[in-house]
């Protein structure tokens, strides 16, 4: 009679609670899901530690495909306590047409408080949110007072124009407290050009300016020409340019990646 294969060994069996967690806390979401999955015991060990679950990473830099994020978001539930855990969703920079927009998640986690959904330009639609919002709250799909929402970022570099109060607005009813957003409209009287919250210093000599580039086009200190956000890196594309060129690459006159905004 064959003895019965022993459960693999797991070096996670004899470390301290503490270091499991902080292992783990560096891993997204999909990743951590995986790691569970491998063995009941990983799984209960997983599941018996709350603060690994208060942070929810979608990492744009991991390969992955949109039915697994919704796969790993439908693990999320009532019955394994996971639901009421989370408290953070970090988002940025996931842009594809189908990921799940911000009013997915606010839905999906009555506890959230910190929502991070930046540089996702083409998912972004800040009135379309406000609108259903609206009707949300209409229907009572969402009581008002009703949302733990203390801080959005929303923020991708080709925000234009987009229509910010009724965003604001519909917040105020629906959340608990004041939302904190990273976005807000240009100080400039009669502007409603989108802008950070946080002021921008001038490359050149410090200037701290609370108005958009096309209200103020240079720097009113050392008069340095101001550019839109999503080439704000000209100088660390110039020089790229002149490394490559340094190091032999063919090419007469270099054209100027900016010219069109001449």
């Amino acid at each position: 009679m064959t003895e019965p294969t022993p459960l693999p060994f797991s070096p996670f069996a004899t470390i301290p609670r503490e270091l499991v967690i902080e292992i783990f806390l560096h891993l997204d979401i999909l990743s951590l899901f995986s790691f569970l999955d491998t063995s009941r015991f990983h799984r209960r060990l997983l599941l018996s530690l709350p603060p690994i679950w208060r942070t929810v990473v979608f990492d744009s830099h991991v390969k992955m495909e949109m039915v697994d994020v919704y796969s790993t978001l439908r693990r999320f539930r009532d019955g394994n306590g996971l639901k009421k855990v989370v408290e953070r969703v970090i988002m940025d920079g996931m842009d594809d047409p189908w990921s799940p927009n911000l009013i997915v998640l606010l839905v999906k986690f009555p506890n959230l408080y910190y929502l991070s959904a930046t540089s996702r330009r083409r998912t972004t639609n800040l009135e379309s949110d406000a609108w259903i919002l609206n009707e949300m709250l209409s229907s009572g799909t969402i009581p008002a007072g009703s949302l733990s929402l203390r801080t959005l970022h929303v923020r991708h570099d080709y925000m234009d124009r987009d229509r910010l109060r009724p965003l604001v607005a519909v917040l105020e009813k629906l959340a608990r407290e004041r939302v904190q957003l990273d976005v807000r409209e240009c100080g400039h009287v009669g502007c409603r050009q989108i802008v950070g919250v946080e002021k921008v210093e001038c490359g050149g000599c410090g200037r701290v300016e609370g108005r958009c580039w096309k209200c103020v086009d240079a720097c009113e200190g050392c008069k340095r020409r101001r550019f839109p956000p999503f080439i704000r890196n000209r100088e660390v594309l110039e020089l790229s340019k002149a490394v490559a060129v340094g190091e032999g690459k063919e090419g007469g006159e270099e054209e100027d990646a900016f010219s069109v905004f001449e």
